[in-house]
């Protein structure tokens, strides 16, 4: 700890006992892994942003982040394709970061974890949940709502062209 604030370095040296840790604003998050629906809508949302996006990109699911002092951990990241993955991606390396809002988590991914994308320069951000999907796009320092689903389906020409339908999950 720094200054009584968590840092990434703290992060590291946590043990791997199946939470899921994040430093977010100097503190130590600590959440068990998701269940219910957010796993399949991450899945969902994962195959169809893979099938949308170019070859010098890839889409993990789960990866570290390591932007100044936090080191948040999104549903969905898709960087830039490199030779070697690091042990965490900087906010040079992503192009896009999806949350998907779970039980008890609609503050954090909704306030908390937009304004830590924001300040670490993530151009684009999405949040989907079971009202809708948005996507945020960076521009001149703040996020500028990009669009916004109609239905359960959101269509986007950056930062690749991709529609995304949430309900084909939930209408099966």
């Amino acid at each position: 700890m720094t200054n009584g604030l968590c840092t990434f370095d703290d992060l590291v040296r946590t043990p791997d006992d199946g939470q899921r840790y994040e430093v977010i604003d100097g503190s130590l998050v600590v959440t068990p892994m998701a269940g219910g629906e957010h796993q399949p809508l991450v899945r969902l949302l994962f195959e169809q942003i893979f099938k949308a996006g170019s070859p010098d990109l890839v889409v993990l699911p789960g990866a570290q982040l390591h932007l100044g002092t936090d080191a948040p951990i999104p549903d969905l990241v898709v960087v830039r394709d490199q030779v070697s993955l690091p042990a965490a991606f900087t906010a040079a390396d992503v192009v896009l970061v999806v949350e998907v809002v779970g039980p008890g988590q609609r503050e954090r991914d909704r306030v908390t974890k937009f304004a830590l994308y924001q300040r670490a320069g993530v151009e684009f951000y999405l949040i989907a949940d079971l009202d809708g999907m948005t996507m945020w796009q960076l521009q001149e320092g703040q996020y500028r709502q990009l669009a916004t689903s109609t239905g359960w389906v959101l269509d986007v020409a950056v930062p690749f062209p991709m529609r995304l339908i949430q309900g084909r999950y939930f209408s099966q």
